[in-house]
């Protein structure tokens, strides 16, 4: 008896710890306020500094919130497998963006369908990455467009607005941009 009760015990303390999911928090910070994120508050808004909240499922799949949606209560579901990028819409997968063939799919956020489109590959300190747009499938005008930068291992790492501003997450980027990269880009 003494062993079933032990038993059960290790089995309950194993999926306890197996179960929990892994949590990230990626902040998108101004060029210009790179050297000290920390210190400085978030600057609500998809334009300005914000913060994505990352829940990790398994290895390959995480719910993301606030990028593409611009609101902290709504998130993507996003898989990885050999490094081609999924999103989950209505049970089925589908294709975000393929880096190896330089495709992207179509995704819906903002109450439209956008066509995620390779518009360039750059090259910032030894990391290759790919530039995407959204374009609205369906010709809405649109006066606000943001061209992200993709790296097929982290996601999204370096938004600009329309109006110039640059964000870099910080976790990749520890130091500003120079002004020969931002040329670059």
């Amino acid at each position: 008896m003494k062993f079933i009760k032990i038993y059960f015990f290790a089995l309950l303390i194993s999926n306890i710890s197996f179960s929990q999911e892994k949590i990230s928090f990626f902040h998108y910070a101004l060029n210009s306020h790179i050297e000290s994120p920390d210190t400085l508050e978030a600057i609500w808004g998809m334009e300005l500094e914000f913060t994505t909240k990352r829940t990790y499922l398994d290895d390959s799949i995480f719910i993301e919130s606030r990028l593409f949606t611009g609101d902290d209560d709504k998130a993507i579901k996003f898989k990885i497998k050999d490094g081609v990028w999924f999103y989950k819409k209505h049970f089925m997968w589908h294709l975000f963006y393929d880096y190896k063939k330089n495709v992207g799919g179509k995704i819906s956020f903002l109450r439209e369908k956008h066509l995620v489109k390779l518009e360039n590959v750059v090259t910032l300190r030894n990391e290759i990455l790919y530039k995407l747009t959204f374009t609205p499938v369906n010709n809405v005008p649109y006066s606000h467009f943001l061209e992200y930068y993709f790296s097929p291992n982290k996601g999204i790492v370096l938004i600009i607005s329309n109006g110039g501003s640059i964000l870099l997450r910080t976790d990749y980027f520890n130091i500003p941009l120079s002004h020969k990269e931002i040329q670059m880009i």
